[in-house]
C-alpha cells in the first residue's frame, strides 16, 4: 500500500481528524490557562520565578527574597528537633518512633500551647489558671526561640504544673515524664490529681516516693469508710421518712440530717488514710514514676 492510498483510506483519515481535533482543544484550554489569572497565579508559585506584575511574571529564575519570621524559624526548629529525636536510635530512651513523638509532644513549648483546661480546674485553681492565660497571651506576641521566651515558657509551665499535679514541686524531669505517660494513655487529669494529692506522696528531687500501705492500715480503714457511709446514708433515708409521717421537720429528723454529716465526714477521713492511699500508689506505678520507700 502506498503512502497516497493510506491517507485516502477512511479509517486513517478519521484518526488523523480526531487527534488534530484534540491538539486543537488542548492548544486553545493551554492558552487560556496561561493567558489568564489563574496561569498568572499559578507560575507565580513556581520556584525559582519571580512574583510581580504581569509582565514581570516570566518563567525566569530570579533571587529568593523571602525571609522566614521568628514565629516560623521557631516551628522548623522543633520539627528538626522531633526528626532528630526520630533517627537517635543510639538513645535507650525512645525505644521507638512513639516514644520520640511523646517525647516531643510533651515538651513544655508544645504542651503548654495545646492544653485544655476542664470546668472543675477552672474552679478549683481560678488564680493559677489566670496567670496562665495572661502569660500565654504574652508569649504569642514574643519572638519564639528567645531567652525572654524561654524564661516565660517555664513560668507558663510551672503553673500548669502546680494545676495538673495538685502542688507538688516536680521537677522538669518528673514532669516530662509524666506528661508522656498520661499522653500515652489518655488519663483523665481528674485520677492524676487525685493521686498525687494523697498525703502519703513525697517528692524529693527527681523521685516521686511514697510508704506501702500495708493490709494492717488499709483494710481497717477500708471497713471504717463502708461502714460511716452506710450510716450516714441510712440516717439521710430515716430522717427523710419522718420526715414524710410527720409531716415537718421534727427534731429527730434535724438530729439525724446533722449526724450524716458527721459520718460522711469521718468517712472521708478514713477513705484518706487508707484506700485514697493505695489508689494512688497503684496509679503512680502504673505511670511508672513511684518509688517506694521502705525504710
Amino acid at each position: 500500500m502506498t503512502r497516497n492510498s493510506s491517507k485516502n483510506s477512511p479509517g486513517i483519515s478519521w484518526w488523523d481528524r480526531a487527534r488534530s481535533k484534540v491538539r486543537t482543544r488542548l492548544g486553545a484550554i493551554r492558552r487560556v490557562f496561561f493567558a489568564g489569572s489563574i496561569g498568572r497565579r499559578f507560575r507565580n508559585r513556581l520556584p525559582g520565578v519571580t512574583r510581580g506584575t504581569e509582565g514581570e511574571g516570566s518563567d525566569t529564575a530570579g533571587s529568593n527574597d523571602y525571609a522566614p519570621s521568628p514565629a516560623q524559624l521557631a516551628l522548623w526548629r522543633d520539627v528538626a528537633g522531633s526528626l532528630t529525636n526520630l533517627l537517635e536510635h543510639e538513645n535507650k530512651e525512645f525505644d521507638n518512633h512513639t516514644d520520640a513523638i511523646l517525647f516531643q509532644s510533651a515538651q513544655p513549648s508544645h504542651y503548654i500551647r495545646h492544653y485544655k483546661f476542664k470546668a472543675w480546674q477552672r474552679l478549683v485553681y481560678p488564680f493559677h489558671r489566670a496567670s496562665f492565660s495572661r502569660r500565654v497571651r504574652l508569649l504569642a506576641t514574643m519572638p519564639g526561640g528567645t531567652k525572654s521566651a524561654n524564661d516565660l515558657i517555664q513560668l507558663i509551665d510551672d503553673d500548669l504544673a502546680y494545676i495538673e499535679f495538685s502542688g507538688k514541686p516536680l521537677s522538669p524531669q518528673l514532669r516530662l515524664r509524666a506528661r508522656k505517660e498520661m499522653l500515652r494513655k489518655r488519663m483523665s487529669p481528674w485520677k492524676v490529681r487525685t493521686a498525687f494529692i494523697s498525703t502519703s506522696i513525697q517528692c524529693r528531687g527527681n523521685q516521686i516516693t511514697a510508704r506501702r500501705v500495708s493490709g494492717i492500715v488499709y483494710w481497717p480503714f477500708r471497713i471504717c469508710r463502708e461502714a460511716f457511709l452506710a450510716f450516714a446514708a441510712w440516717s439521710i433515708a430515716f430522717a427523710m421518712w419522718e420526715t414524710a409521717r410527720q409531716g415537718c421537720l421534727t427534731c429527730n429528723s434535724h438530729g439525724l440530717m446533722y449526724l450524716s454529716v458527721f459520718l460522711a465526714l469521718f468517712g472521708y477521713l478514713a477513705h484518706i488514710g487508707g484506700p485514697e492511699r493505695r489508689q494512688a500508689e497503684h496509679f503512680l506505678a502504673s505511670m511508672k514514676l513511684l518509688e517506694f520507700d521502705d525504710r
